[in-house]
Formats: C-alpha cells, structure tokens, sequence
C-alpha cells in the first residue's frame, strides 16, 4: 500500500491518502480513499489499467488523489478542492506500507514546503537515491494557498513542467541484450526513478555473467519486478 500523508512540523495532519493495488500485474489496478486531517473520508475511487513503474511515483499518487477528489485523473479543480489553508511549514510525505503494516512502513519521497509573503520554497527529497533538489514557487496565486492544490500542482510541475495534470506516461520498454536462450537486461538501460528500488530489490539475487558487463540481469527478474512479485 502506497500512503500520502500532508502534516505541519508539529505533526498536526492536513489530510492523507491510502492507494492499494487490488488487482493486476505490470498492468494494475489501484484503488484510493482520500481523508481530512480528521481522518474522514473526501473521497474514494479507481484508476484502472495503470502501467506500473511507468513515471515516479507521485505520477499514481497524484492520479489516485485527482480522480477521488474532483472526478476524474487528470482534473484539478480548485472549487471542489477541500478546504486546508497552507500553514508556514509544511511537509508531504509519500510511504509505502507493506501488507498494511506500519511497523514496516519507509518513506519514498517527501517534500517541504515553506513559504513567505510572496513565494513557496520546496525542498524534494528522493529517499531511495538520497537525490536533493530545491524548487522556488514565485508568487504564488490564491489556488496554491490550499495544502491539496500546493502539492498537487507541485508534482504537476515536476512532471510536466506546468500545473496542469498530463497525459499517461506509456509503459516502461527496457531493450534486451544478448542472443536468444543468454538474453539480458542492463541496469543502465532502466529510467532512474525505478532503478534504485529495483537495485534494492536485487540485493543477494543471481545475476547472469557477461563478459565486460558489470551491471547485467536477468530478464525474468526485471518483469516479475515490474509485475509487482519482486
């Protein structure tokens, strides 16, 4: 189960999301139901057909939120959006909780926002590749002055470089190398945004040797990953 979770620094919830994958493989199913910071319901819904590993994680996320709160994945509508006014520091955090279990949980991503008069400072953090960056949201309008539309719009940007929701990213295609019967897959040759969990993922596991490749895989092993078995 994926949770997204908006809280101010001294852990006083805005509101939180849970999505599950109820059914499918590289090609999946996900379900969502959307809470205040009161934990009662805003929303539920079901983005269908959804190609795993397919963008970064907040694309779903994002898509699940979307499609609870205003109708449809990629609507964003700031008349509908609840109401939760953007307090001087706050934090979005995306974890993933195994089985439902939250003495497993680890975060993904998270962001930090915080703002003055006129802009919004966010800070992402990458927990899976440690990767950092700072992104300065200049004068910021009335919509952006929701927590939802913040983080929402937020991640539209990163994604498409706009605050509007975007088409599906298509399916993850990574090349084969080798000849039929000693076939492979090159780490390298996976986008950034699912190499590391899969790195992780492959910790202790059998690779194939070729000579002069030090990052080969197995093929099955990358499409059971995408399946969601690994």
């Amino acid at each position: 189960m994926l949770r997204l979770v908006l809280v101010q620094p001294d852990a006083v919830s805005l509101g939180s999301a849970e999505i599950g994958n109820i059914c499918g493989d590289a090609v999946s199913d996900y379900e969502v139901t959307v809470f205040d910071g009161r934990f009662d319901l805003l929303g539920s819904a079901t983005v269908r057909r959804y190609a795993r590993w397919s963008a970064p994680v907040y694309d779903l996320v994002l898509r699940c939120v979307c499609h609870a709160l205003f109708g449809a994945e990629d609507r964003l509508c700031g008349r509908a959006v609840p109401a939760a006014s953007v307090p001087p520091e706050l934090e979005a955090r995306i974890e993933f909780v195994p089985g439902g279990r939250a003495s497993s949980r680890r975060v993904l991503m998270s962001w930090r926002f915080e703002r003055t008069e006129s802009d919004i400072f966010c800070a992402v953090l990458d927990h899976d590749t440690a990767h950092a960056e700072l992104k300065v949201l200049r004068g910021w309008s009335p919509q952006q002055r929701n927590a939802w539309l913040l983080v929402l719009q937020t991640w539209c940007m990163q994604l498409w470089g706009k605050p509007e929701v975007g088409p599906r990213f298509p399916a993850l295609e990574v090349p084969l190398h080798g000849e039929p019967g000693h076939q492979y897959v090159r780490m390298r040759d996976i986008p950034a945004h699912a190499r590391a969990t899969f790195e992780k993922r492959m910790s202790g596991r059998t690779r194939p040797y070729i000579e002069g490749v030090a990052d080969a895989v197995f093929p099955w092993d990358w499409t059971d990953f995408l399946a969601g078995w690994r």
